[in-house]
């Protein structure tokens, strides 16, 4: 089946501007609170004390760059085809936000290093990252999967739920990570494919691409 193009929204971290609407409710049952529109990069002003977004799944290709990696060295030695689940434990629930495949390893030293990666990338990621030992990571994409797999965010037409969603939680054989864990499979295919069947079976699309804001 062939991806359709619509207004998405998906839970993600994005430390760029944007703009902020208030969902008028107190967050409760793991519905969000606020809702963020990324607003165009062009002119805008990054504050003074600006994080990077890692992982970054807006625009291509999705990265992930530096998270962890200064406490988990093996972070830093991931192979093509590998599954990361980015998420948050919710009470005694780990719920996903992002699905990331690892396509390509590009090491790099931080802010002011020189690998080759897209003008935004370098904006929003690692102009932003203190300098260190990392590994820059793109994701496989729909388009151009490894194994089978590719890289998505749960995710629903805006106009369909326009207040939100929930994030799903991870299967039940993956409940065992921790917040801000790290856990090791030895074979990621299977996995990723109970991870895809548990958020269609939530009425939740798999969002595989986004556009940059503006």
């Amino acid at each position: 089946m062939a991806p359709e193009s619509d207004l998405l929204g998906f839970w993600g971290e994005y430390e760029a501007p944007t703009h902020v609407r208030d969902l008028t409710r107190r967050p409760s049952g793991g519905l969000p609170a606020y809702a963020h529109t990324p607003l165009p990069l062009a002119g805008a002003v990054r504050p003074p004390k600006a994080l990077n977004s890692d992982p970054l799944v807006l625009g291509s290709p999705w990265v992930y760059s530096n998270c962890r990696q200064r406490s988990c060295e093996r972070l830093r030695h991931l192979e093509r085809g590998d599954l990361i689940l980015f998420g948050s434990l919710v009470g005694r629930a780990f719920v996903l936000d992002t699905v990331f495949v690892v396509a390509q390893a590009i090491p790099h030293g931080g802010a002011g290093s020189a690998p080759q990666v897209a003008p935004h990338v370098r904006h929003l990621v690692l102009d932003l990252v203190k300098p260190g030992e990392y590994t820059l990571y793109t994701g496989a994409s729909y388009a151009e999967p490894v194994a089978g797999m590719f890289s998505f965010v749960p995710a629903v037409p805006v106009l369909e739920r326009p207040l939100g969603f929930a994030r799903p939680p991870a299967p039940a054989s993956l409940q065992s990570l921790q917040a801000m864990g790290v856990k090791y499979l030895d074979a990621p295919q299977d996995p990723w494919q109970a991870v895809a069947e548990a958020v269609l079976g939530q009425g939740l699309s798999l969002g595989v691409g986004t556009s940059l804001p503006g």
